[in-house]
């Protein structure tokens, strides 16, 4: 039986630590605190989940929360209109309903999970050193640990590329008594500055909330955001930007509460691709999967389902492997594999909303008065190779555009 140690327990470590269970590979899962500790632990997350990866984890008995958590039917989109430009309203229909879960609720879940099937989880702190013994130890040696600490050990990848954009800050908030009408309807204001502002039906610690999250270039809407917060002014704040921007929304927040007091986060994220090989001293080599060797930007939705989809292709790769060497080409493959997955939304479709490109307002005018747009767009979020033709160049989207009101006027 192969011996495969995985150091990192979020949703990429843990999701490939229990699919390797079940096709009874030998796993030891390393991670920095117990089950009880992240229940209790400050929240560390804001994520939609699409029904593409939920499917994964339904293949492994891991959806623990299908008959509470509230569905995520669709995205309302919105525009004030600020500079002058016009404003839109658009809400697209996901195929299927996506989810949005505390990670507090499902990481210590997932990790006692895989400990009552017999898995080994050590809890301890992992440096680069400690890998060195590790390493000869196992037969495969699987860093899932996030986008910073060990993540640094993986260089940076020449042959890929992300676009250019300023480091970006996030501030989120679980929360409970909003009175917004369309319970499984996610919403995402644009702010000026290029920021945004998202709010999604979530299963939080003390049940169904929200989770709220304002996104935006470290240099914009949340330049002046205090480094140190206590739990209620950062409710605070977070209110008074929503008021300020998207009134609409606030009459419906404005008594919320979070679900605990420690139910908010601040993320700092640069977007990078890493190489997925790491040389240790003694030669040994590491793999580094998900957000370890792809940081995406948070607005976009991705961090759960990158994570996901990488666990998944991870694991099948590793089934394919058999009794061959873990080597460095098995470490390559399965990463350009995930990288053909997730270079889409990392790259081109990062790149055009973030910078909010004059085509892309486009599009999203024509979502306010073509359904078909808007649906499409929030497809594309759980399939992102369906941006392509028609979503990354000005030419393909204003095609689009005109192809869909020319097959809208011979209707009528």
């Amino acid at each position: 039986m192969r011996r495969i140690l995985i150091v990192g327990g979020g949703q990429a470590g843990l999701q490939l630590a229990l699919g390797l269970q079940h096709h009874d590979y030998d796993v030891t899962l390393m991670t920095a605190r117990t089950s009880d500790e992240l229940r209790t632990g400050r929240a560390v997350s804001f994520q939609a989940q699409w029904f593409q990866t939920l499917a994964m984890e339904r293949n492994y008995g891991l959806n623990l929360w299908d008959d509470e958590a509230p569905d995520i039917d669709g995205l309302r989109v919105r525009f004030a209109g600020f500079g002058g430009l016009p404003t839109f309203d658009f809400f697209g229909r996901s195929p299927q309903p996506a989810q949005s879960l505390d990670e507090r609720l499902k990481v210590p879940e997932w990790q006692d999970l895989f400990e009552q099937r017999g898995g080994t989880v050590i809890i301890s702190p992992v440096t680069s050193s400690d890998l060195d013994q590790l390493a000869r130890m196992f037969d495969l040696v699987v860093i899932a640990a996030g986008h910073s600490g060990l993540a640094e050990m993986f260089p940076p990848n020449p042959r890929r590329s992300l676009p250019e954009v300023t480091p970006t800050t996030t501030v989120a908030a679980y929360v409970q008594g909003d009175t917004y009408p369309e319970t499984n309807q996610g919403t995402v204001d644009l702010l000026p500055n290029h920021g945004f502002l998202t709010t999604l039906p979530s299963l939080t610690r003390n049940g169904p909330g929200r989770v709220f999250y304002i996104t935006s270039p470290s240099d914009g809407v949340l330049a002046s955001w205090p480094a140190r917060l206590r739990p209620a002014e950062h409710l605070d704040l977070m209110l008074q930007t929503m008021r300020e921007f998207a009134p609409h929304l606030h009459e419906h927040f404005r008594e919320v509460e979070l679900v605990d007091h420690r139910s908010v986060a601040v993320d700092h994220v640069v977007p990078r691709v890493r190489e997925p090989v790491a040389q240790l001293p003694s030669g040994g080599l590491v793999m580094g999967i998900g957000d370890t060797v792809l940081s995406t930007l948070p607005q976009l939705c991705q961090d759960p389902n990158n994570a996901s989809q990488s666990a998944e292709i991870t694991l099948r790769h590793i089934l394919a492997r058999g009794d061959e060497p873990f080597d460095s080409a098995f470490m390559h493959a399965a990463f350009e594999e995930f990288w053909d997955y997730a270079h889409h939304m990392a790259g081109p479709v990062a790149q055009v909303i973030v910078e909010r490109r004059p085509f892309l307002m486009e599009l999203f005018y024509a979502a306010s008065e073509h359904a078909q747009i808007g649906d499409r767009f929030v497809r594309g979020l759980g399939d992102p190779a369906d941006y392509a033709g028609w979503f990354t160049t000005a030419e393909d989207a204003r095609a689009y555009i005109a192809g869909v009101a020319d097959r809208a006027a011979v209707r009528t």
